[in-house]
């Protein structure tokens, strides 16, 4: 019956590749067939303690694990996916793919051990410009396939900062430092908590909304993003 439902629902209202535009089957959430084997996947979690991402936050932030599914080229063909959910009002594509996340194999351990999950938040200026948080939409889709809670006003963002797209190593730090401050640790308190971000070039937005959160009694701290996107880091 369900999959019956889901062909009427594809026929009615089909659902579109987000890499390359053909129409999907109803065994098909994100992208087609042959743009999910060709997406540029980082099998981060399957060395989660010392991945590329990992050594990047050696030094900076304690953390217990790190990972992305995908590397994020500006650009390529697969950057369509973060281009559509951020900026072309297609929020439930994070959703969606948040799901194909978690029925990775190499995330089959990953989770395990989180108590609880919070998204990277937007300020409230950002968030009213934009209408939605994609990161809200992320880690509703990984709740609903591994059943861990959300929790959603632990920490806020407290300026609008212009985008991170075109700053270097050292201009991204400046840019977000300070701008997120603890709201409420009560949810968070001795937990291992799961920080869920869209894309994480230097690190430096992960690290500044870690700090807060680390300031909790208790509180372990692990890392996902969407994508990584390679960039040299400073000599």
């Amino acid at each position: 019956m369900n999959r019956l439902l889901l062909q009427i629902k594809n026929l009615l209202q089909p659902q579109q590749c987000a890499v390359c535009g053909c129409r999907l089957s109803h065994r098909e959430q994100v992208c087609c067939s042959v743009c999910n084997v060709h997406l540029p996947r980082t099998h981060f979690a399957r060395e989660p303690y010392t991945n590329r991402m990992a050594r990047l936050l050696w030094g900076r932030i304690p953390i217990e694990k790190i990972a992305a599914f995908y590397y994020h080229h500006p650009k390529s063909a697969s950057a369509s996916i973060i281009y559509d959910m951020k900026y072309y009002d297609n929020p439930t594509l994070g959703y969606r793919i948040a799901r194909m996340l978690v029925a990775e194999p190499d995330f089959q351990h990953f989770f395990d051990g989180i108590d609880c999950m919070v998204p990277i938040p937007l300020s409230a200026s950002r968030q009213r410009m934009r209408g939605y948080n994609q990161c809200q939409y992320l880690v509703e889709g990984l709740r609903e396939a591994t059943g861990i809670p959300i929790v959603k006003n632990a920490v806020r963002r407290t300026l609008f900062i212009e985008s991170q797209t075109k700053k270097d190593f050292r201009e991204r730090n400046d840019n977000v430092e300070g701008v997120f401050e603890l709201n409420c640790g009560d949810g968070i308190r001795n937990k291992h908590v799961l920080l869920v971000d869209d894309v994480m070039t230097t690190g430096a937005t992960v690290c500044s909304c870690a700090k807060e959160l680390l300031k909790v009694e208790g509180v372990k701290l692990s890392v996902l993003t969407l994508a990584y996107s390679k960039q040299q880091l400073p000599r």
